[in-house]
């Protein structure tokens, strides 16, 4: 397995990406709910790309709740970071990181990865 995103972080694949985020958000917006998510949670996003579930997440938890979101793909975390600006999600933490390496701090209450690939390292 590779380290990068194979399909890469160009212009027309954010396009892309943000296509496909579009058409699902109503499906993810529902498993956020069903899992139990609620406002004031501290939740853990894994393999968070271009920010998409990370922002669907701090409409959920709100003000008072708090979203670390990951990536190991640097150019998706920028562009994330970004997004969620735009959008005014103040409560989104965006990191780099592998599954291999979980954020420390405390504790979450819940974690989600939609789409998530694992790395082999």
């Amino acid at each position: 397995m590779t380290d990068t995103y194979v399909l890469d972080y160009s212009a027309s694949e954010i396009a892309r990406l943000k296509l496909n985020a579009d058409v699902i958000a109503g499906v993810t917006r529902r498993l956020i709910r069903d899992s139990g998510i609620q406002p004031g949670m501290r939740v853990l996003d894994i393999g968070c790309g271009v920010g998409d579930v990370s922002m669907l997440l701090a409409e959920t938890v709100g003000k008072l709740g708090r979203v670390v979101a990951f990536d190991r793909e640097p150019r998706a975390i920028e562009t994330a970071q970004l997004r969620a600006i735009e959008a005014g999600h103040e409560q989104i933490d965006f990191m780099i990181g592998s599954d291999n390496e979980l954020p420390d701090g405390l504790p979450f209450d819940a974690a989600i990865g939609r789409c998530a690939s694992a790395s082999d390292g």
